[in-house]
């Protein structure tokens, strides 16, 4: 997201957030996660609300929205794309 957000916004400084993504370890491999494991995982996190998924997402540069996850086929979807 902080990648798609510099190339978005280029003329925004994302120079010290993307210098802290990039020291921290990434692990496990992506190759060898799936889509239960990381659905299950996802709950938890502190954003989980009455046993609700949520995600904070941004809006605009500083303005960030919360949404509940209303449709699990869909959060399946994403995450198997993603690992595509």
């Amino acid at each position: 997201a902080l990648y798609l957000s510099a190339h978005l916004y280029p003329d925004a400084d994302f120079g010290a957030a993307l210098a802290l993504a990039n020291a921290l370890p990434v692990h496990p491999d992506p190759a060898q996660l799936d889509v239960p494991t990381l659905t299950r995982a996802m709950y938890f996190d502190k954003k989980v609300k009455q046993g609700r998924l949520r995600f904070v997402v941004l809006d605009a540069i500083g303005h960030a929205l919360v949404r509940e996850v209303s449709d699990e086929t869909l959060l399946a979807e994403c995450w198997a794309a993603a690992l595509v």
